[in-house]
This record gives structure tokens, C-alpha cells and sequence, in this order.
């Protein structure tokens, strides 16, 4: 079907799918867009509207996967289903989140199981004394080396590496 992207077990994308997905609204009261994945010109996109998940596959990106919104209706480990949505929702404007400033401070973290504490530790030690990040945000990144820059102006902590992009939305304490 060219309305679905369903990524199985055997295909090499699932990790950075289900790791997308962990950015998806759980409020159901927010509009469908928080609830969905936006695909656009290579990217795609996964936002609670306090942090947002990017892929990037630019060329590599099938031509079946349409610009877009698409439903999420099947995440699990082994198999992320998506099909497009008839809904005209828009689309936050993500491209706002990542700032065109210097970061403050930037940082090469190791957000793998048992190091999360230390990393995490690491991140809020450099926000501003009434800021913090949320824990499962950053837990949430899981299992990757990431780049991390802090925006103290933007207030933004972003998070990259070769495939994935994040962005956390700081929270005063």
C-alpha cells in the first residue's frame, strides 16, 4: 500500500523508527499532529511539542513515503506501522527548534544503559541553576553516542549523531 510505511523486524530502519516514535504525544487531547509523524522532503519527524525526534534520509528516502502526516498504529520493538493521514493538521514548524547561534556549551555524551545517570548529570550541570531537563527525555535517546549543544539564549539542548537529531526543551525547576 503507498499510504503505509511499515518497518518489520528484518529491516535495518526499526531502531531509529521506534526510537522516533518515543517523541509522540501521549495527550490526547493535543491535536493529531503530536500524535503522528510528519514526512517531509527526506525527513521525518515526531514531536510531544516539548522535544522532537528527526530522522534524516534525504536520497536514501523510498519514494512510496509521501510529504505528509501518518498515523502511528502499530510500535513495538519489532514492527513500527504508519499510515497517512486524510486529516489536514498542520504540522508544527520544527526547523524554529534548533537555533542559529553559538551554543553555550557542547558536550559528547554516551547515552547507553548505565551511563545515562552520568550523561544526564553531565547535561543539567551546564543549564542554567533554574533549569532542568526531564530524565525520560533523555533516557529516551538511549543507546547512542550523541553530540549535545546547549542554547542557553533559545533555551534548547540539542542532541545529534550521523541519523538522529533530537531537541529538549528545557523546564524550570
Amino acid at each position: 500500500m503507498e499510504n503505509t510505511i511499515n518497518i518489520e523486524t528484518y529491516d535495518p530502519k526499526l531502531d531509529d523508527f521506534y526510537w522516533l516514535t518515543k517523541a509522540i504525544s501521549k495527550d490526547r487531547n493535543k491535536p493529531e499532529a503530536y500524535r503522528s509523524i510528519q514526512v517531509k522532503d527526506g525527513w521525518l519527524a515526531c514531536t510531544d511539542g516539548m522535544r522532537i525526534h528527526l530522522l534524516y534520509y534525504g536520497e536514501e528516502t523510498p519514494e512510496s513515503w509521501q510529504n505528509g502526516l501518518y498515523k502511528i498504529v502499530n510500535r513495538k520493538k519489532t514492527n513500527v506501522l504508519l499510515i497517512r493521514s486524510d486529516e489536514n493538521s498542520i504540522y508544527p514548524d520544527w526547523t524554529v527548534v534548533f537555533p542559529d547561534e553559538k551554543p553555550k556549551t557542547e558536550l559528547s555524551l554516551d547515552i547507553s544503559k548505565g551511563l545515562i545517570d552520568s550523561s544526564y548529570t553531565q547535561l543539567v550541570r551546564n543549564l542554567p541553576d533554574d533549569r532542568t531537563l526531564n530524565y525520560q527525555y533523555v533516557s529516551d535517546l538511549s543507546d547512542c553516542y550523541y553530540d549535545a549543544q546547549i542554547y542557553e539564549e533559545a533555551m534548547v539542548v540539542t542532541f545529534s549523531n550521523t541519523v538522529r537529531l533530537a531537541a529538549i526543551m528545557p523546564k524550570r525547576m
